[in-house]
């Protein structure tokens, strides 16, 4: 990790200095800014309501993600990931009619 642990979107590369840069890319986006200054309160309300489950331990997300994709079979997964990664990737054709030229 280049970064330790809680850096937030308003720090610098390195501590105090804005000689340094920013720690993340997005950090100068008007879009971003206005989402944490407009939505300050909502946003701390939702980090608070949140249950604890959600932060302290990673297997409770595994567990639901889990269960999502056990609503569709795994083939039907195999093909998306053929569709939306594979061919993006080798420049391979959406309907198998016309290539991209990669």
């Amino acid at each position: 990790m280049v970064f330790p642990y809680g850096k937030e979107d308003l720090d610098y590369r390195k501590e105090n200095d804005p000689q340094s840069g920013w720690a993340f890319n997005g950090s100068g986006s008007i879009f971003w800014r206005r989402l944490s200054t407009t939505f300050a309160d909502g946003i701390t309300t939702v980090m608070r309501q949140s249950t604890v489950e959600c932060f302290s331990d990673a297997q409770d997300l595994i567990n639901q993600f889990d269960k999502f994709q056990e609503c569709y079979p795994e083939e039907i997964w195999r093909l998306d990931i053929q569709r939306k990664y594979i061919r993006t990737f080798t420049g391979k054709s959406y309907d198998n009619s016309i290539t991209t030229g990669k």
